[in-house]
């Protein structure tokens, strides 16, 4: 009688994580169609339920107004709880609010989270980065390390094994970005960046 209840206690496990599984697609496929308003009311179903991707898109769409009025508080609130729960991704869009939006801006803290998700190897963060020091937003203007976030990019854009969570057009800006660089900074500067993008990778992207 126990290994019985313990069998329908696995099986309905199971089904309600098929469940939630269905329930995150639908809501990525009305965010993806511009359905807002169903998209916030399936994620913050899941949200509320412990799903950290829905967290986290819960926080963007807080952020950005879409499906919900906006509210900066609580987009902040629900990405910090998919950050410390392990979506790297949700550091990144943090790291977005620290920067755009004038009441909470926060540069150094902006930096430092988008330096734990690069740590992770995360396109957006990276490409954050390479913004912050070309425009010494929060830290001195640095053309060799603002070409170094932007190469690794590009780097890793090529690679079989690239991370999931690629961002297509923090990669065309970042190419274009390095395009920018290239005529102002001389080959020196150049070679200076590479050899501390090498540095930094030797480093698992510590310190960098």
């Amino acid at each position: 009688m126990k290994k019985l209840k313990l069998i329908f206690f696995l099986v309905a496990v199971l089904v309600a994580e098929l469940v939630k599984a269905d329930l995150l697609t639908d809501a990525s496929d009305a965010y993806d169609k511009g359905e807002y308003i169903k998209a916030a009311v399936l994620f913050e179903s899941l949200a509320e339920k412990g799903n950290v991707k829905a967290q986290a898109m819960l926080g963007i769409m807080y952020r950005e107004g879409h499906g919900v009025q906006k509210n900066i508080p609580e987009a902040i609130r629900w990405l910090s709880l998919a950050a410390e729960q392990g979506v790297i991704s949700a550091w990144s869009e943090l790291g977005v609010i620290f920067i755009n939006n004038h009441s909470f801006q926060n540069y150094e803290r902006a930096k430092e989270l988008f330096l734990l998700a690069a740590e992770h190897v995360e396109p957006k963060a990276m490409f954050a980065l390479g913004i912050l020091y070309y425009k010494g937003l929060g830290v001195p203007i640095d053309f060799i390390r603002a070409y170094m976030w932007f190469n690794f990019l590009m780097e890793y854009s090529s690679m079989p094994d690239r991370p999931g969570l690629l961002v297509q057009d923090a990669f065309n800006e970042a190419r274009r970005m390095l395009n920018t660089l290239s005529k102002v900074m001389s080959h020196d500067q150049i070679n200076e960046a590479q050899a501390l993008s090498m540095r930094c990778v030797d480093n698992r992207f510590k310190n960098c």
